[in-house]
């Protein structure tokens, strides 16, 4: 419910009321975790009471400010529209679910509970990544979707790719080499080895955003059916590669085989969308993001120390080199290299993104929404 009506704070381009309810909903739960298990001594108990009563008061929140977007009308036109477009999206949804746990059931059977315990652990280390492709994600369906123009959209898409690609590539390099530091830091030294995989799971991350991606460029067709051959094969590919990786290599197994799933899905959802609506992606400068990266990472782990805080430095420079190895490369347009050459000037950055105002949203509440889709279905097939 909480998800459900945030988002309509993202159809409405509402970014600050977004922001601000989100913001007061994590604030919430700390409160009310911190009251209940410290204080009140309640332990899990209070872990869960305070997480689900912070959402149930949010939730009763925007009830309230939603109250005239929201009714109990039934539209049987419009549910027909949701079913159909919504229904064949969930087997995919249950794959990808599956793809979130198979690997620690067999990291359980083949390797034992302690590498299942380093695996969650890289994990945990590897969401953070998921700051950039949450972002990502809550902002890239609307404005997909409000690009009716389908040649616009195509150049759009491509072009968000790849910047997309690569600023992901830049938290991946910066989380694979220093994946020790971060361990050495935040974890205790029992738990050192989950260091191993944490940059195998950090790009995964990142190919599930690209998924997302194109979830959303099969969606502006409407064939959502897709979705499910491209994450069902992935499954069966996540759980073979794990009964042969796992054995031999433990959780650089697993990760190895999470990263192949992924690219399993990617080069479906691929050929499908490109079947159905193609897009021109930028190839070349993919290319050069793939290859900074991995270049970068291989090197400083082949030459770099692996403890100490001089290999600390060493490596955070390396990361840190990644963006001038782009500009070296010839990666960015000359309108991007003009954007970045504003980034000395901050004051005039600021003043041009205030100078921003956000679009006004796509119903407005003055038309019926089923009129709206019906409407949308009869240019699609225009």
């Amino acid at each position: 419910m909480n998800e459900f009506l945030l988002t309509l704070f993202r159809l409405e381009e509402r970014a600050r009321a977004f922001f601000i309810t989100t913001i007061a909903n994590v604030v919430l739960a700390i409160g009310l975790t911190v009251i209940l298990v410290v204080g009140a001594g309640e332990g899990a108990r209070g872990l869960l009471i305070g997480s689900y009563g912070s959402g149930a008061l949010v939730v009763a929140a925007l009830l309230v400010i939603h109250r005239k977007r929201l009714s109990l009308r039934f539209e049987s036109t419009l549910l027909r529209r949701l079913m159909r477009f919504g229904l064949p999206t969930m087997p995919a949804e249950l794959s990808l679910y599956g793809l979130n746990f198979v690997d620690r059931i067999i990291i359980v059977h083949a390797a034992g509970l302690p590498e299942a315990g380093l695996y969650s652990i890289a994990v945990k280390f590897a969401q953070g990544v998921n700051v950039l492709v949450r972002g990502f994600q809550l902002a890239w369906p609307p404005l997909a979707y409000s690009i009716r123009e389908d040649d616009e959209a195509r150049r759009v898409y491509a072009t968000v790719v790849t910047l997309f690609v690569a600023g992901c590539a830049f938290v991946v390099t910066g989380m694979w080499l220093l994946s020790r530091w971060l361990v050495r830091a935040l974890v205790a030294p029992e738990f050192f080895g989950s260091y191993k995989v944490i940059g195998l799971l950090a790009t995964a991350a990142t190919l599930y955003a690209l998924y997302m991606v194109l979830v959303v460029i099969l969606g502006r067709t409407g064939r959502t059916e897709f979705n499910f051959p491209a994450t069902g094969a992935a499954l069966v590919a996540n759980i073979a590669l794990n009964l042969v990786l796992v054995p031999p290599l433990g959780i650089v197994g697993a990760g190895i085989a999470l990263v192949a799933s992924y690219i399993v899905v990617l080069a479906l959802m691929y050929v499908f969308t490109q079947r159905l609506f193609p897009v021109p992606y930028e190839w070349g400068r993919l290319l050069r993001v793939l290859t900074v990266s991995t270049v970068l990472v291989g090197l400083g782990e082949l030459l770099l120390p692996t403890e100490g805080f001089s290999g600390l430095v060493l490596r955070l420079l390396f990361a840190l080199a990644y963006p001038f190895a782009l500009l070296t490369t010839g990666f960015f347009t000359q309108g991007e290299r003009r954007w970045l050459a504003r980034l000395r000037h901050p004051a005039d950055v600021l003043a041009s993104l205030q100078a921003l105002r956000p679009a006004a949203a796509g119903v407005d509440g003055s038309v019926s929404e089923t009129y709206e889709v019906e409407q949308m279905d009869e240019d699609s097939r225009l």
